[in-house]
């Protein structure tokens, strides 16, 4: 019987473990992702990708006991991890990843469309980009289009909050089509980018760059159709700066 109640004793110490350890991965998951997202910060990457990595599987695991209250976390992982393997160049890694963050996020603005599409929409752009990054213009299309009617649905909300994604969709678009050689048909998305930059707050700015560089890249792919286009959206001739040579070819 001595034997039997130190059984008993044992199996209620190792079940108040597991039952304390169960209680402490959630706040273990988020001080890994944000290690990882401060690596990242002050530029070491390569040191954030095994400790992502962790969160990410920590996670997983978390989502095998509770889906609906660890969801939305393996997703934002997922996301953290697809873009550190990008920002290290390896985006052929990155697209399953982000692929299975698109997944999930489509799962969660299933059950609250409000809260969740914000982290959609930067998603599908993601995936867009990155498609886009590996040479498959053709499939990157249609995902970056939705992630601009995604953005412009947000910014038709929220304007002063959504419209530099929505810029940043729209570029994206531009560099699908200029990677496919649609070197006209970007001009439309890349002249409305150049438009909204002009009411982009300060810390944002920076992407005007690489409106005016994709500009100039669609112009040197079709002068003169870039150039029929862009007078017909907006009943003006090129400019001058944009026929200059691009600073990228890619």
């Amino acid at each position: 019987m001595r034997e039997e109640a130190g059984d008993r004793q044992d199996a209620e110490r190792l079940a108040r473990a597991a039952a304390n350890r169960a209680a402490h991965l959630p706040a273990l998951g988020i001080s890994l992702n944000n290690h990882a997202l401060r690596l990242a910060e002050v530029g070491r990457p390569d040191e954030a990708l095994p400790i992502c990595e962790e969160a990410v599987r920590l996670r997983r695991r978390l989502v095998e006991l509770n889906r609906a209250a660890h969801l939305p976390d393996l997703a934002g992982s997922l996301d953290n991890h697809a873009a550190l393997l990008a920002w290290v160049g390896r985006p052929d890694e990155a697209l399953p990843i982000c692929e299975e963050a698109v997944s999930l996020y489509r799962e969660l603005v299933e059950l609250n469309r409000d809260a969740y599409l914000p982290d959609l929409a930067m998603s599908v752009n993601n995936h867009a980009m990155w498609l886009a990054e590996v040479g498959r213009p053709d499939e990157a299309l249609p995902v970056s289009q939705e992630a601009v009617r995604l953005r412009r649905e947000l910014v038709q909300l929220n304007q002063d909050a959504y419209l530099p994604g929505y810029t940043k969709s729209l570029v994206v678009l531009g560099l699908v089509l200029i990677e496919g050689a649609c070197f006209r048909k970007a001009i439309a998305s890349l002249v409305e980018a150049f438009s909204t930059g002009q009411h982009l707050p300060d810390y944002a700015q920076g992407i005007i760059g690489t409106i005016i560089d994709l500009l100039r890249r669609a112009h040197a792919g079709d002068a003169t159709g870039v150039s029929q286009e862009f007078r017909a959206l907006t009943g003006q001739d090129v400019p001058e700066w944009m026929k200059q040579p691009p600073t990228s070819e890619r």
